[in-house]
């Protein structure tokens, strides 16, 4: 039918119209040939065992660009939803425990020298209306160290402890 109607979901009347079911009749058929299609996938899988995992961030937020410091002890990555603020993150493997270290805009790319200095391309805005990637660095103080540069990835040499970093235009 090509009828629009005043009242939302009304839709359903279209789908008895084509289908004989309402799309939530079909959407409950729809799931449960899908269960029973990979049910046997599933078993499979588990038979074979599973990796262990563990969840550290926030199950309603998105986490990003994790990256571990040299000795492996710690993880950062940055974290983001959109009930709060974007913000840098550090998680403690041998203590279990994430810890907020500041925020930040929205990263593309995190880098650590050999003393625990992050590197960090971010995004900064100039007169309210550029957005600009530039090089922060995070060592107890989030603190922008270029302007208007548009980097994007960012890595650091171990051995000679120079920053390398790509531009775009």
């Amino acid at each position: 039918s090509d009828s629009i109607y005043p009242i939302p979901y009304f839709f359903n009347k279209d789908a008895k119209d084509v289908y004989k079911k309402s799309f939530n009749q079909l959407w409950k058929q729809w799931i449960s040939e899908i269960k029973a299609k990979y049910k046997k996938e599933i078993q499979l899988i588990k038979s074979k065992g599973l990796s262990k995992t563990k969840g550290i961030s926030n199950k309603y937020a998105s986490s990003t660009i994790p990256r571990w410091d040299n000795n492996g002890e710690n993880l950062y990555y940055i974290i983001s939803s959109p009930r709060t603020y974007t913000k840098l993150m550090k998680y403690n493997a041998e203590k279990n425990k994430s810890t907020e270290l500041d925020k930040v805009h929205f990263p593309s790319s995190i880098t650590i020298a050999k003393n625990g200095t992050l590197f960090l391309t971010d995004i900064e805005y100039y007169r309210n209306y550029n957005a600009y990637s530039d090089i922060f660095i995070y060592n107890n103080k989030y603190k922008q160290i270029t302007s208007r540069l548009r980097s994007k990835y960012i890595d650091i040499s171990h051995q000679t402890n120079k920053v390398v970093y790509t531009v775009f235009n």
